[in-house]
């Protein structure tokens, strides 16, 4: 069977996608949410970037968004099989034509690339018309659960598609690692939005470490707005000057509560009034 029988664009690849995404989505980030928001919440409590929950209502539209992100993306990887099927991209099928360092090397580059991409079409959607109008439905979420990793407007979603229509059109690159890159920023996505800073004490302040950026960092985008718009890498926001100023202090404080309150009880942790989302502690000395 030739390799681009498997890329057919018709409806049974938009529901397979689908179903594929909301699989991968329940299962790791609904599941981390379950373990740390709700049955292991007390013993983890120490690690939280904020000290309050978010209600229900800011879960549901947590899901009810990545859902709309699914069904998105979902046209937008049939438009990526329909380039693939006419030949319009460089995608190729046999490792051997490229070999395996320059496999590994397409995985970096797409990773990088796409942190660059999401850098500065997120300062894009902080503009005007576009935060309100996209960007704001990402933005009703400021204390996040894994769950609200994929809760974006579909103007939003089908930006950040456009990258990965372009990467193969531009530069040979095997589907296998395409999907690796893929898979690399849905778990980094994921693990900026759990709400928890499990990285270790100094992390940020060190030499090498320091520029892959936290939950902590992401954390305070939601809660702050105006600062920390990186992904992956905090290559841009040092570069152009976006990074709050008490990023490093907050990642500290919440380190410390480890050697202060290493089994901090469950009430000085309270769930948000009425499912209200909370600030970070950051927000007091910005």
């Amino acid at each position: 069977m030739d390799a681009h029988e498997f890329f057919e664009p018709d409806a049974g690849a938009y529901v397979r996608y689908v179903i594929g995404f909301a699989l991968r989505y329940f299962a790791v980030a609904g599941g981390l949410y379950v373990l740390l928001n709700l049955w292991m919440r007390r013993r983890w409590l120490v690690y939280r970037v904020q000290p309050t929950f978010p209600g229900r209502p800011e879960v549901g539209h947590e899901v009810l968004w990545s859902m709309s992100n699914a069904a998105c993306t979902g046209l937008s990887t049939l438009v990526l099989y329909q380039l693939i099927r006419d030949g319009h991209t460089r995608m190729y099928f046999e490792i051997g034509a490229y070999g395996w360092a320059y496999f590994a090397a397409t995985v970096a580059f797409g990773v990088l690339s796409y942190d660059a991409w999401f850098y500065w079409q997120h300062r894009l959607l902080h503009t005007e018309w576009l935060y309100r109008h996209a960007h704001a439905i990402h933005h009703r979420v400021t204390n996040p659960t894994p769950l609200a990793t994929f809760t974006s407007h579909p103007i939003e979603t089908f930006m950040g598609n456009v990258f990965f229509l372009l990467l193969p059109v531009v530069v040979p690159i095997h589907p296998v690692a395409m999907g690796l890159v893929g898979l690399y920023i849905f778990l980094f996505g994921i693990l900026l939005h759990t709400g928890y800073e499990f990285f270790p004490a100094g992390f940020t302040r060190h030499p090498v470490l320091g520029w892959v950026n936290t939950s902590t960092h992401h954390n305070m985008h939601h809660a702050l707005v105006r600062s920390n718009f990186g992904l992956c890498f905090n290559f841009w926001d040092w570069l152009v000057g976006t990074n709050d100023v008490a990023y490093h202090d907050t990642f500290d404080a919440i380190k410390a509560r480890l050697v202060t309150t290493p089994a901090a009880p469950l009430g000085d942790y309270a769930e948000s009034p009425g499912g209200s989302p909370s600030r970070s502690p950051s927000s007091r000395n910005s």
